[in-house]
């Protein structure tokens, strides 16, 4: 039997500092990371081909999925591109970056038995796009995209 929700084996997470309290804020249908370095040209003089060393790294992430509405960070997520009006009560765009986590179940393939691993990726993101789909009688979907600002982690773990 299939998942209730598409994606309810990625979850994305949010959180104002990078070691405070991280919040699901949406389910992922997909996520996809890109890291580049910078290359240097380190030619000699008089060389007959050049030479590159890496420079400094940098990258974007592109995510899509289905939102856990009513979320202090899910809105945080929304006021950096709208401003929200909450019973009254109009928000200012806040381009404030945030810090988010996605996880991602990794499935049995071999059909063993083995315990699910789950990875998660952690990263500060400067917001880029965002885009929401809202129908009656559906789950509100999105898609995100951000600028990486700092270093990436990948973690391994075990699945609890």
């Amino acid at each position: 039997m299939g998942s209730p929700i598409r994606g309810i084996d990625g979850v994305v997470k949010a959180g104002a500092t990078e070691s405070g309290t991280y919040t699901e804020v949406a389910y992922i249908d997909s996520f996809e990371l890109q890291l580049d370095n910078d290359e240097n040209e380190i030619t000699k003089l008089n060389a007959k081909s050049k030479e590159y060393t890496a420079g400094l790294g940098s990258g974007s992430v592109s995510m899509s999925g289905t939102l856990i509405w009513d979320d202090t960070y899910q809105q945080a997520i929304i006021k950096q591109f709208m401003k929200i009006n909450n019973k009254g009560t109009l928000s200012a765009i806040d381009k404030t970056e945030l810090y988010f986590k996605g996880y991602l179940k990794q499935g049995d393939a071999e059909g063993a038995g083995d315990e699910l691993t789950s990875v998660s990726v952690d990263m500060k993101l400067v917001p880029t796009s965002f885009s929401v789909s809202m129908s009656s009688g559906s789950q509100h979907t999105f898609s995100y995209s951000g600028r990486v600002s700092g270093d990436v982690t990948y973690t391994i773990e075990d699945e609890t």
